[in-house]
């Protein structure tokens, strides 16, 4: 097994030079820096999806068109309607925050 003598290494920005020795062998290579996009993550709503089947008591909070909505009252099956009024059991705040 061949013992590596040297191993120097400048930090690896563009056009630095890495070398590095191994017994006899020495090898050299010019590093570069790429830039890579960083992906964009769509951020989640924090809320679960609205469930026709699924009761729901007042406080609780769903997700639904875009929009995120809190129970006023105990409701099953009603769905969550945007700017719905004050006689729909689902209250809309708006685009998840």
């Amino acid at each position: 097994m061949k013992k590596i003598k040297t191993l120097f290494l400048s930090a690896l920005l563009a056009g630095v030079l890495f070398t590095s020795a191994t017994g006899s062998q020495t090898i050299q290579s010019t590093a570069r820096t790429t830039f890579l996009p960083v992906p964009v993550l769509s951020y989640s709503c924090p809320y679960p999806h609205w469930v026709a089947a699924q009761a729901y008591l007042a406080g609780d909070k769903v997700r639904y068109d875009g929009n995120y909505f809190v129970a006023k009252w105990y409701t099953q099956g009603d769905t969550p309607v945007k700017n719905g009024g004050l006689s729909l059991p689902w209250k809309d705040l708006g685009t998840c925050p």
